[in-house]
Protein backbone atom coordinates (compact mmCIF):
# COMPACT_ATOMS: atom_id res chain seq x y z
CA UNK A 1 0.00 0.00 0.00
CA UNK A 2 1.12 3.31 -0.71
CA UNK A 3 1.65 6.03 1.70
CA UNK A 4 0.42 9.67 1.98
CA UNK A 5 0.53 12.69 3.34
CA UNK A 6 -2.50 14.85 4.72
CA UNK A 7 -1.64 18.48 3.97
CA UNK A 8 -3.42 21.94 4.99
CA UNK A 9 -2.12 25.24 3.61
CA UNK A 10 -3.60 28.68 3.58
CA UNK A 11 -4.19 29.68 0.05
CA UNK A 12 -4.80 33.20 -0.37
CA UNK A 13 -2.86 36.47 0.39
CA UNK A 14 -4.42 36.90 3.61
CA UNK A 15 -2.86 40.05 5.43
CA UNK A 16 0.89 40.21 6.59
CA UNK A 17 1.22 40.38 10.14
CA UNK A 18 4.86 40.73 9.73
CA UNK A 19 6.24 37.18 10.93
CA UNK A 20 7.68 34.68 8.57
CA UNK A 21 6.14 34.06 5.50
CA UNK A 22 5.23 30.58 4.20
CA UNK A 23 6.11 28.04 7.11
CA UNK A 24 4.87 24.52 6.84
CA UNK A 25 4.69 22.46 9.84
CA UNK A 26 3.42 18.66 10.98
CA UNK A 27 1.08 18.40 12.61
CA UNK A 28 -0.69 14.86 12.55
CA UNK A 29 1.34 13.28 15.11
CA UNK A 30 0.51 9.72 16.59
CA UNK A 31 0.98 8.94 20.45
CA UNK A 32 4.58 8.90 21.26
CA UNK A 33 6.74 5.61 21.23
CA UNK A 34 4.10 4.07 18.75
CA UNK A 35 4.23 3.00 15.08
CA UNK A 36 4.03 5.24 12.09
CA UNK A 37 2.90 2.67 9.78
CA UNK A 38 0.21 3.28 7.22
CA UNK A 39 -1.78 6.48 5.23
CA UNK A 40 -3.69 9.01 5.70
CA UNK A 41 -6.14 10.43 2.96
CA UNK A 42 -9.35 12.18 1.73
CA UNK A 43 -9.17 15.87 3.89
CA UNK A 44 -11.94 17.73 4.18
CA UNK A 45 -12.06 20.89 6.13
CA UNK A 46 -14.99 23.31 7.66
CA UNK A 47 -15.36 26.36 6.48
CA UNK A 48 -12.50 28.10 8.45
CA UNK A 49 -9.56 25.73 8.39
CA UNK A 50 -10.20 24.92 11.97
CA UNK A 51 -11.45 21.35 12.01
CA UNK A 52 -10.30 18.72 9.37
CA UNK A 53 -11.99 15.44 9.11
CA UNK A 54 -9.72 12.77 7.46
CA UNK A 55 -9.53 8.72 6.79
CA UNK A 56 -6.45 7.02 8.33
CA UNK A 57 -4.65 3.45 8.78
CA UNK A 58 -2.07 4.63 10.92
CA UNK A 59 -2.16 2.78 14.29
CA UNK A 60 -2.70 4.66 17.69
CA UNK A 61 -3.69 8.24 16.41
CA UNK A 62 -5.46 8.38 19.30
CA UNK A 63 -5.46 6.05 22.43
CA UNK A 64 -7.21 2.26 22.05
CA UNK A 65 -6.90 2.47 18.32
CA UNK A 66 -5.23 -0.72 17.30
CA UNK A 67 -7.17 -1.22 14.28
CA UNK A 68 -5.68 -2.54 11.11
CA UNK A 69 -8.24 -0.88 9.03
CA UNK A 70 -9.03 2.42 8.12
CA UNK A 71 -10.84 5.03 10.66
CA UNK A 72 -12.47 8.56 10.09
CA UNK A 73 -10.82 10.98 12.28
CA UNK A 74 -11.19 14.48 13.32
CA UNK A 75 -8.59 17.47 13.83
CA UNK A 76 -9.34 20.24 15.77
CA UNK A 77 -6.46 22.49 14.79
CA UNK A 78 -6.83 25.00 17.40
CA UNK A 79 -6.04 22.51 20.27
CA UNK A 80 -4.69 20.11 18.48
CA UNK A 81 -6.50 17.18 19.68
CA UNK A 82 -7.82 14.63 17.52
CA UNK A 83 -10.81 12.14 17.80
CA UNK A 84 -12.17 9.11 16.52
CA UNK A 85 -15.24 9.26 14.63
CA UNK A 86 -15.61 5.48 13.64
CA UNK A 87 -16.30 4.43 16.94
CA UNK A 88 -18.64 1.49 18.74
CA UNK A 89 -20.69 3.00 21.69
CA UNK A 90 -18.31 2.00 24.34
CA UNK A 91 -15.72 3.84 22.15
CA UNK A 92 -13.37 1.33 20.92
CA UNK A 93 -12.40 1.41 17.03
CA UNK A 94 -14.87 0.03 14.32
CA UNK A 95 -14.32 -3.55 13.00
CA UNK A 96 -14.25 -2.79 9.55
CA UNK A 97 -13.09 -0.43 7.07
CA UNK A 98 -14.20 2.96 6.45
CA UNK A 99 -13.68 4.25 2.82
CA UNK A 100 -11.29 6.84 1.68
CA UNK A 101 -12.66 7.47 -1.98
CA UNK A 102 -13.65 9.95 -3.32
CA UNK A 103 -16.55 11.08 -1.98
CA UNK A 104 -17.15 8.69 0.96
CA UNK A 105 -16.31 11.59 3.32
CA UNK A 106 -17.60 15.17 4.40
CA UNK A 107 -17.97 17.65 6.98
CA UNK A 108 -20.13 20.36 7.67
CA UNK A 109 -19.19 24.39 7.51
CA UNK A 110 -19.17 24.80 10.74
CA UNK A 111 -17.00 21.47 11.77
CA UNK A 112 -19.37 19.95 14.30
CA UNK A 113 -21.27 17.31 11.87
CA UNK A 114 -18.93 14.23 10.09
CA UNK A 115 -20.46 11.98 7.33
CA UNK A 116 -18.60 8.93 6.27
CA UNK A 117 -18.88 5.76 4.36
CA UNK A 118 -17.70 2.78 6.64
CA UNK A 119 -18.86 -1.10 6.39
CA UNK A 120 -17.99 -1.44 10.28
CA UNK A 121 -20.92 -3.36 11.90
CA UNK A 122 -20.74 -2.15 15.26
CA UNK A 123 -21.09 1.67 15.03
CA UNK A 124 -24.31 1.84 16.26
CA UNK A 125 -25.87 1.20 19.36
CA UNK A 126 -28.72 -1.50 17.89
CA UNK A 127 -27.71 -4.26 15.72
CA UNK A 128 -26.42 -2.96 12.09
CA UNK A 129 -28.95 -4.99 10.12
CA UNK A 130 -27.17 -5.42 6.77
CA UNK A 131 -23.66 -6.30 5.50
CA UNK A 132 -23.36 -3.15 3.20
CA UNK A 133 -21.29 -0.33 3.69
CA UNK A 134 -23.34 2.32 5.19
CA UNK A 135 -23.33 6.30 5.20
CA UNK A 136 -22.93 7.26 8.59
CA UNK A 137 -22.81 10.95 10.54
CA UNK A 138 -21.45 12.06 14.17
CA UNK A 139 -22.22 15.40 15.77
CA UNK A 140 -19.66 16.96 18.10
CA UNK A 141 -20.44 19.31 20.71
CA UNK A 142 -19.74 22.47 21.59
CA UNK A 143 -16.48 21.14 23.58
CA UNK A 144 -15.49 18.71 20.73
CA UNK A 145 -17.01 15.75 21.79
CA UNK A 146 -18.28 13.07 19.35
CA UNK A 147 -22.06 12.13 19.91
CA UNK A 148 -23.16 8.89 18.62
CA UNK A 149 -22.87 7.40 15.31
CA UNK A 150 -25.97 7.60 13.27
CA UNK A 151 -27.07 6.17 9.91
CA UNK A 152 -28.14 7.90 7.07
CA UNK A 153 -31.10 6.33 6.24
CA UNK A 154 -34.88 6.64 7.01
CA UNK A 155 -35.99 6.18 10.52
CA UNK A 156 -36.24 2.89 11.39
CA UNK A 157 -35.05 1.53 8.23
CA UNK A 158 -32.25 -0.92 7.49
CA UNK A 159 -30.80 -0.09 4.06
CA UNK A 160 -30.85 -3.48 1.43
CA UNK A 161 -27.94 -2.29 -0.52
CA UNK A 162 -24.65 -0.17 -0.17
CA UNK A 163 -24.22 3.48 0.31
CA UNK A 164 -21.52 4.97 -1.31
CA UNK A 165 -20.87 8.79 -0.93
CA UNK A 166 -21.92 11.64 1.02
CA UNK A 167 -21.82 15.59 1.70
CA UNK A 168 -22.97 17.90 4.26
CA UNK A 169 -24.93 21.14 3.94
CA UNK A 170 -23.12 24.09 6.81
CA UNK A 171 -24.76 22.92 10.05
CA UNK A 172 -25.38 19.43 9.25
CA UNK A 173 -28.78 19.74 8.68
CA UNK A 174 -29.33 18.52 5.24
CA UNK A 175 -26.71 15.35 4.03
CA UNK A 176 -26.86 14.31 0.34
CA UNK A 177 -25.51 10.83 -0.67
CA UNK A 178 -25.81 8.24 -3.33
CA UNK A 179 -27.34 4.59 -2.41
CA UNK A 180 -28.36 1.85 -4.85
CA UNK A 181 -30.87 1.02 -1.68
CA UNK A 182 -34.20 -0.26 -2.85
CA UNK A 183 -36.18 0.31 0.48
CA UNK A 184 -35.57 3.59 1.65
CA UNK A 185 -38.12 5.78 -0.23
CA UNK A 186 -37.45 4.86 -3.80
CA UNK A 187 -37.81 1.35 -5.76
CA UNK A 188 -34.43 2.18 -7.81
CA UNK A 189 -34.16 -1.47 -9.00
CA UNK A 190 -30.64 -1.76 -7.98
CA UNK A 191 -28.85 1.46 -9.26
CA UNK A 192 -27.44 4.46 -7.47
CA UNK A 193 -29.56 7.18 -7.11
CA UNK A 194 -28.82 10.61 -4.97
CA UNK A 195 -31.04 11.26 -2.12
CA UNK A 196 -31.42 14.13 0.50
CA UNK A 197 -31.09 13.14 4.24
CA UNK A 198 -32.90 15.77 6.48
CA UNK A 199 -31.29 15.12 9.82
CA UNK A 200 -33.75 16.68 12.11
CA UNK A 201 -36.18 14.65 11.07
CA UNK A 202 -34.43 11.45 9.89
CA UNK A 203 -36.70 11.87 6.51
CA UNK A 204 -35.45 11.02 2.99
CA UNK A 205 -36.35 12.64 -0.46
CA UNK A 206 -35.14 11.48 -3.35
CA UNK A 207 -33.11 13.73 -5.68
CA UNK A 208 -32.10 12.02 -9.13
CA UNK A 209 -35.22 11.72 -10.27
CA UNK A 210 -35.55 9.00 -13.24
CA UNK A 211 -36.22 10.15 -17.24
CA UNK A 212 -36.27 13.73 -15.77
CA UNK A 213 -33.28 13.41 -17.09
CA UNK A 214 -31.90 10.23 -15.60
CA UNK A 215 -32.49 6.96 -17.19
CA UNK A 216 -33.81 4.21 -15.69
CA UNK A 217 -31.34 1.50 -14.51
CA UNK A 218 -28.32 4.06 -14.79
CA UNK A 219 -26.51 5.96 -11.51
CA UNK A 220 -26.27 8.92 -9.85
CA UNK A 221 -23.52 9.42 -7.66
CA UNK A 222 -20.58 11.67 -6.43
CA UNK A 223 -23.42 14.59 -4.79
CA UNK A 224 -21.75 18.12 -3.68
CA UNK A 225 -24.06 20.15 -1.36
CA UNK A 226 -24.44 24.09 -0.92
CA UNK A 227 -24.30 25.84 2.52
CA UNK A 228 -28.08 25.95 2.46
CA UNK A 229 -28.70 22.68 1.47
CA UNK A 230 -31.26 23.91 -1.41
CA UNK A 231 -28.81 22.82 -4.60
CA UNK A 232 -27.43 19.46 -4.87
CA UNK A 233 -25.03 18.60 -8.07
CA UNK A 234 -23.82 15.24 -9.18
CA UNK A 235 -22.70 12.97 -11.93
CA UNK A 236 -25.18 10.75 -13.57
CA UNK A 237 -26.37 8.89 -16.76
CA UNK A 238 -28.37 11.01 -19.16
CA UNK A 239 -31.47 9.79 -20.88
CA UNK A 240 -30.49 11.72 -23.91
CA UNK A 241 -27.41 10.41 -24.34
CA UNK A 242 -27.26 7.41 -26.09
CA UNK A 243 -23.98 6.37 -25.71
CA UNK A 244 -23.95 6.51 -21.72
CA UNK A 245 -21.50 8.90 -21.18
CA UNK A 246 -21.81 10.67 -17.24
CA UNK A 247 -22.57 14.68 -17.25
CA UNK A 248 -23.26 16.63 -14.80
CA UNK A 249 -26.81 17.90 -12.91
CA UNK A 250 -27.92 20.27 -10.54
CA UNK A 251 -31.25 20.16 -8.88
CA UNK A 252 -32.80 23.24 -7.30
CA UNK A 253 -35.81 24.68 -7.03
CA UNK A 254 -35.99 25.37 -10.12
CA UNK A 255 -35.76 21.58 -10.77
CA UNK A 256 -33.16 19.66 -12.40
CA UNK A 257 -30.67 20.98 -15.30
CA UNK A 258 -27.53 19.30 -17.29
CA UNK A 259 -24.63 21.63 -16.36
CA UNK A 260 -22.54 20.31 -18.74
CA UNK A 261 -23.97 21.11 -22.16
CA UNK A 262 -22.51 20.89 -25.10
CA UNK A 263 -21.93 23.57 -27.82
CA UNK A 264 -24.17 22.39 -30.48
CA UNK A 265 -22.53 23.56 -33.71
CA UNK A 266 -19.27 21.22 -32.13
CA UNK A 267 -22.00 18.18 -32.42
CA UNK A 268 -23.20 16.34 -35.32
CA UNK A 269 -26.82 15.37 -35.90
CA UNK A 270 -26.44 12.23 -35.07
CA UNK A 271 -25.39 13.02 -31.43
CA UNK A 272 -26.84 16.31 -30.28
CA UNK A 273 -25.05 15.40 -26.79
CA UNK A 274 -21.45 15.03 -28.18
CA UNK A 275 -21.15 11.02 -27.67
CA UNK A 276 -18.64 8.66 -28.87
CA UNK A 277 -19.10 9.04 -32.25
CA UNK A 278 -17.90 12.71 -32.36
CA UNK A 279 -15.18 12.11 -30.08
CA UNK A 280 -16.47 12.95 -26.66
CA UNK A 281 -16.51 11.78 -23.38
CA UNK A 282 -18.04 12.33 -20.36
CA UNK A 283 -17.82 14.93 -17.01
CA UNK A 284 -17.99 13.79 -13.25
CA UNK A 285 -16.68 14.61 -9.91
CA UNK A 286 -18.58 17.78 -9.67
CA UNK A 287 -18.55 20.27 -6.57
CA UNK A 288 -20.59 23.56 -6.36
CA UNK A 289 -20.21 26.90 -4.75
CA UNK A 290 -22.96 29.13 -2.54
CA UNK A 291 -23.03 31.50 -5.40
CA UNK A 292 -24.26 28.64 -7.43
CA UNK A 293 -20.78 28.14 -9.21
CA UNK A 294 -20.44 24.47 -10.61
CA UNK A 295 -17.05 23.16 -11.09
CA UNK A 296 -16.12 19.52 -12.37
CA UNK A 297 -13.69 17.39 -14.61
CA UNK A 298 -14.47 16.33 -18.27
CA UNK A 299 -12.96 14.50 -21.13
CA UNK A 300 -15.32 16.25 -23.41
CA UNK A 301 -14.11 18.79 -26.15
CA UNK A 302 -17.46 20.46 -27.17
CA UNK A 303 -18.08 22.67 -24.15
CA UNK A 304 -16.01 25.08 -24.87
CA UNK A 305 -15.20 26.63 -28.09
CA UNK A 306 -11.51 25.75 -28.16
CA UNK A 307 -10.70 22.34 -26.91
CA UNK A 308 -6.99 21.81 -28.25
CA UNK A 309 -5.98 18.47 -26.53
CA UNK A 310 -8.82 16.76 -27.96
CA UNK A 311 -10.17 13.71 -25.63
CA UNK A 312 -7.58 14.75 -22.24
CA UNK A 313 -9.05 15.58 -18.79
CA UNK A 314 -9.59 19.33 -18.18
CA UNK A 315 -11.70 21.36 -15.28
CA UNK A 316 -14.36 23.33 -16.35
CA UNK A 317 -16.82 25.63 -14.29
CA UNK A 318 -20.04 27.54 -15.04
CA UNK A 319 -22.61 29.29 -13.57
CA UNK A 320 -26.04 29.63 -15.00
CA UNK A 321 -27.32 31.23 -16.82
CA UNK A 322 -23.32 31.96 -18.10
CA UNK A 323 -21.87 29.35 -20.43
CA UNK A 324 -18.89 27.23 -19.45
CA UNK A 325 -15.35 28.20 -19.08
CA UNK A 326 -12.21 26.51 -18.82
CA UNK A 327 -10.12 26.60 -15.60
CA UNK A 328 -7.33 24.31 -16.47
CA UNK A 329 -6.59 23.51 -19.55
CA UNK A 330 -3.52 22.05 -21.56
CA UNK A 331 -2.64 23.49 -24.77
CA UNK A 332 -1.76 20.57 -26.57
CA UNK A 333 -3.01 16.71 -26.98
CA UNK A 334 -2.35 15.00 -23.72
CA UNK A 335 0.52 12.06 -23.09
CA UNK A 336 1.12 10.38 -19.96
CA UNK A 337 2.62 12.75 -17.98
CA UNK A 338 1.28 16.01 -19.80
CA UNK A 339 -1.92 16.99 -19.62
CA UNK A 340 -4.77 15.71 -17.22
CA UNK A 341 -6.58 18.39 -14.52
CA UNK A 342 -9.26 16.44 -12.40
CA UNK A 343 -10.99 16.26 -9.06
CA UNK A 344 -11.85 19.95 -8.58
CA UNK A 345 -12.89 21.16 -5.56
CA UNK A 346 -14.41 25.01 -5.11
CA UNK A 347 -14.39 27.64 -2.24
CA UNK A 348 -18.24 28.45 -1.41
CA UNK A 349 -18.05 32.25 -1.07
CA UNK A 350 -14.86 32.99 -3.66
CA UNK A 351 -15.50 30.26 -6.03
CA UNK A 352 -12.05 30.01 -6.45
CA UNK A 353 -11.42 26.88 -7.83
CA UNK A 354 -8.52 23.93 -6.60
CA UNK A 355 -7.40 21.40 -8.88
CA UNK A 356 -5.22 18.52 -9.58
CA UNK A 357 -2.79 18.68 -12.66
CA UNK A 358 -0.27 16.88 -14.38
CA UNK A 359 -0.30 19.79 -17.17
CA UNK A 360 3.76 20.60 -16.73
CA UNK A 361 2.89 24.62 -18.06
CA UNK A 362 1.40 26.01 -15.04
CA UNK A 363 4.63 27.06 -14.21
CA UNK A 364 8.34 26.90 -15.04
CA UNK A 365 10.10 24.86 -14.45
CA UNK A 366 7.50 21.89 -13.74
CA UNK A 367 9.72 18.72 -14.58
CA UNK A 368 8.66 16.10 -11.78
CA UNK A 369 5.99 14.07 -13.87
CA UNK A 370 3.68 13.84 -10.87
CA UNK A 371 0.36 15.46 -9.88
CA UNK A 372 0.58 18.55 -8.60
CA UNK A 373 -1.97 20.79 -6.57
CA UNK A 374 -3.31 24.62 -7.97
CA UNK A 375 -5.34 27.00 -7.21
CA UNK A 376 -7.40 29.28 -9.65
CA UNK A 377 -8.34 32.87 -8.79
CA UNK A 378 -9.63 34.82 -11.58
CA UNK A 379 -6.91 34.52 -14.51
CA UNK A 380 -4.22 33.45 -12.21
CA UNK A 381 -2.76 30.01 -11.31
CA UNK A 382 -0.84 29.66 -8.45
CA UNK A 383 1.06 26.62 -7.06
CA UNK A 384 -0.13 25.04 -3.57
CA UNK A 385 2.34 21.85 -3.40
CA UNK A 386 5.53 23.93 -3.28
CA UNK A 387 9.00 22.70 -2.56
CA UNK A 388 11.18 23.99 -0.67
CA UNK A 389 13.00 25.94 -3.27
CA UNK A 390 9.62 27.06 -3.96
CA UNK A 391 8.99 24.73 -7.06
CA UNK A 392 6.94 21.99 -7.88
CA UNK A 393 7.48 19.15 -4.94
CA UNK A 394 8.78 15.76 -5.67
CA UNK A 395 5.75 13.79 -5.05
CA UNK A 396 2.16 13.60 -5.97
CA UNK A 397 -1.17 14.91 -4.77
CA UNK A 398 -4.83 12.96 -4.40
CA UNK A 399 -7.43 14.43 -2.45
CA UNK A 400 -7.73 17.91 -1.78
CA UNK A 401 -10.43 20.34 0.21
CA UNK A 402 -10.91 24.06 0.53
CA UNK A 403 -12.09 26.16 2.91
CA UNK A 404 -15.42 28.95 2.87
CA UNK A 405 -13.43 31.69 1.74
CA UNK A 406 -10.73 29.73 0.20
CA UNK A 407 -7.95 30.96 2.95
CA UNK A 408 -7.31 26.88 3.42
CA UNK A 409 -7.14 23.86 1.53
CA UNK A 410 -6.54 20.63 2.66
CA UNK A 411 -5.00 18.07 0.64
CA UNK A 412 -3.00 14.52 0.92
CA UNK A 413 0.24 13.78 -0.24
CA UNK A 414 2.62 10.68 -1.26
CA UNK A 415 5.60 12.05 -0.21
CA UNK A 416 6.78 15.71 -0.41
CA UNK A 417 9.91 18.26 0.33
CA UNK A 418 8.19 20.74 2.08
CA UNK A 419 10.58 22.90 4.33
CA UNK A 420 10.65 22.91 8.05
CA UNK A 421 8.88 19.35 8.08
CA UNK A 422 9.94 16.33 10.09
CA UNK A 423 8.99 12.87 8.28
CA UNK A 424 8.19 10.25 11.06
CA UNK A 425 9.72 6.57 10.37
CA UNK A 426 7.66 5.76 6.81
CA UNK A 427 6.29 9.78 6.01
CA UNK A 428 2.72 9.81 6.55
CA UNK A 429 1.94 12.74 7.87
CA UNK A 430 -0.40 15.99 8.51
CA UNK A 431 1.53 19.37 7.24
CA UNK A 432 0.10 22.82 7.95
CA UNK A 433 1.46 26.04 5.43
CA UNK A 434 1.34 29.11 6.74
CA UNK A 435 1.70 31.52 4.01
CA UNK A 436 2.09 35.02 5.38
CA UNK A 437 3.17 34.58 9.11
CA UNK A 438 0.03 34.64 11.24
CA UNK A 439 0.29 34.58 14.76
CA UNK A 440 1.65 31.46 16.22
CA UNK A 441 2.22 30.13 20.08
CA UNK A 442 2.98 26.70 21.26
CA UNK A 443 0.64 25.09 24.41
CA UNK A 444 1.89 23.08 26.68
CA UNK A 445 0.04 20.78 29.41
CA UNK A 446 1.60 18.38 31.46
CA UNK A 447 0.11 16.29 34.28
CA UNK A 448 2.17 15.74 37.03
CA UNK A 449 5.03 16.72 35.17
CA UNK A 450 4.29 14.48 31.71
CA UNK A 451 2.94 11.19 33.59
CA UNK A 452 -0.23 10.20 34.74
CA UNK A 453 -2.53 11.43 37.40
CA UNK A 454 -2.83 8.14 39.73
CA UNK A 455 -3.22 9.66 43.35
CA UNK A 456 -5.24 11.52 44.80
CA UNK A 457 -4.14 15.07 44.42
CA UNK A 458 -2.61 15.96 41.13
CA UNK A 459 -1.06 18.89 39.54
CA UNK A 460 -2.06 19.93 36.07
CA UNK A 461 0.61 22.80 34.40
CA UNK A 462 -0.11 24.37 31.03
CA UNK A 463 2.59 27.07 29.27
CA UNK A 464 2.51 29.04 26.43
CA UNK A 465 6.28 28.58 25.20
CA UNK A 466 5.54 31.54 22.63
CA UNK A 467 6.38 33.43 20.54
CA UNK A 468 3.00 35.09 20.59
CA UNK A 469 0.28 35.33 22.86
CA UNK A 470 -2.54 32.63 22.98
CA UNK A 471 -6.01 34.51 23.58
CA UNK A 472 -9.36 32.67 24.97
CA UNK A 473 -7.28 29.44 26.28
CA UNK A 474 -9.35 26.55 27.31
CA UNK A 475 -7.90 23.76 29.52
CA UNK A 476 -10.37 20.63 29.51
CA UNK A 477 -9.86 18.38 32.55
CA UNK A 478 -11.51 15.09 32.37
CA UNK A 479 -12.39 12.00 34.09
CA UNK A 480 -14.30 8.58 33.08
CA UNK A 481 -16.84 9.88 36.04
CA UNK A 482 -15.56 13.26 36.97
CA UNK A 483 -15.52 12.50 40.49
CA UNK A 484 -12.80 15.40 40.68
CA UNK A 485 -11.85 19.09 41.53
CA UNK A 486 -10.08 21.22 39.91
CA UNK A 487 -8.73 24.33 41.28
CA UNK A 488 -7.46 27.32 39.52
CA UNK A 489 -4.54 29.48 40.06
CA UNK A 490 -4.97 33.01 41.21
CA UNK A 491 -3.96 35.03 38.62
CA UNK A 492 -4.62 38.30 36.53
CA UNK A 493 -6.31 37.75 33.94
CA UNK A 494 -8.53 35.27 36.11
CA UNK A 495 -9.19 31.91 35.31
CA UNK A 496 -13.05 31.54 34.45
CA UNK A 497 -14.36 27.46 35.16
CA UNK A 498 -17.67 25.81 34.96
CA UNK A 499 -18.26 21.85 34.91
CA UNK A 500 -20.07 19.91 32.39
CA UNK A 501 -20.74 15.96 33.05
CA UNK A 502 -17.82 14.48 33.83
CA UNK A 503 -15.44 17.30 32.16
CA UNK A 504 -14.12 21.14 33.84
CA UNK A 505 -13.82 23.76 31.53
CA UNK A 506 -11.21 26.77 32.75
CA UNK A 507 -11.16 29.39 30.62
CA UNK A 508 -8.52 32.99 30.35
CA UNK A 509 -8.43 35.49 28.04
CA UNK A 510 -5.05 35.40 27.33
CA UNK A 511 -2.03 33.41 27.78
CA UNK A 512 1.66 35.37 27.59
CA UNK A 513 4.59 33.92 26.00
CA UNK A 514 6.42 31.37 28.45
CA UNK A 515 4.05 32.43 31.18
CA UNK A 516 2.91 29.22 33.18
CA UNK A 517 -0.39 28.34 35.51
CA UNK A 518 -0.21 25.30 37.70
CA UNK A 519 -3.78 23.33 38.56
CA UNK A 520 -4.40 21.26 41.50
CA UNK A 521 -6.53 18.27 40.99
CA UNK A 522 -8.48 16.04 43.72
CA UNK A 523 -9.96 13.11 43.19
CA UNK A 524 -12.79 12.35 45.02
CA UNK A 525 -14.18 8.41 44.23
CA UNK A 526 -13.41 5.39 45.98
CA UNK A 527 -11.25 4.68 42.68
CA UNK A 528 -8.78 6.06 41.12
CA UNK A 529 -9.77 7.10 37.68
CA UNK A 530 -7.14 8.55 34.71
CA UNK A 531 -7.29 12.07 34.90
CA UNK A 532 -6.99 13.44 30.83
CA UNK A 533 -5.57 17.24 29.93
CA UNK A 534 -6.44 19.56 27.06
CA UNK A 535 -5.29 22.85 26.02
CA UNK A 536 -6.26 25.17 22.88
CA UNK A 537 -7.07 28.82 22.31
CA UNK A 538 -9.08 31.10 20.27
CA UNK A 539 -6.81 32.41 17.77
CA UNK A 540 -5.25 29.74 15.46
CA UNK A 541 -1.76 28.54 15.81
CA UNK A 542 -0.40 27.91 12.43
CA UNK A 543 2.91 26.67 13.46
CA UNK A 544 1.27 22.73 14.68
CA UNK A 545 4.70 21.03 13.97
CA UNK A 546 6.30 22.30 17.55
CA UNK A 547 2.83 21.71 19.62
CA UNK A 548 3.48 19.39 22.39
CA UNK A 549 1.46 16.40 22.07
CA UNK A 550 -1.41 16.10 24.21
CA UNK A 551 -0.63 14.14 27.43
CA UNK A 552 -0.75 10.36 26.67
CA UNK A 553 -3.34 8.96 29.38
CA UNK A 554 -6.04 6.33 28.76
CA UNK A 555 -8.88 7.55 27.21
CA UNK A 556 -12.45 8.60 29.34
Amino acid sequence: MKNYLLFISAALALENTGANAEVYSQFDFQLPNTSAAGSSYGPKTDDAGNNVAFVSSKYNMVLGDNSNFPDVFIKNLRTNVTKLLSRAPDGTVGNNASSSSYGALSISGDGKTVAFVSSATNLLSTADGNVYPDCFFVKLDAHFIPGPVVRISPSGVVPNLSCVHVAVNYDGSKIAFASNATNIGFASGGTTNVYMYDAPSATVTHLSTPGTPMAVGSYAINPSINSIGDAVVWQAQSIVDLVGYPHIFLRNSGGIVRIDTAIASLCNAAHTQCGDAFGNGGSSYPAISDAGMVTWQSSSKALVASDPNGNGVDVFKRQLPSATEAVAQSPVPQATFNGPSFEPSISATTSEVVFVSLWNGFITPDANQSFDLFLKNGNAVNLLSKSSSGGVSNSGIRRHDVSHNGSFVVFDQNGGNYPGTTRPNIGTSLVALDRVGNTRYDLEVKINGGTACLTSVCSVTVKNLGPDTASNVTLTVADSLGNFTLQAPVQTPVWVCQTSGNTKYCTRSALLANETATFVVQNLGASINAIRADLGAANLDVEYSNNAAVTTLPAF
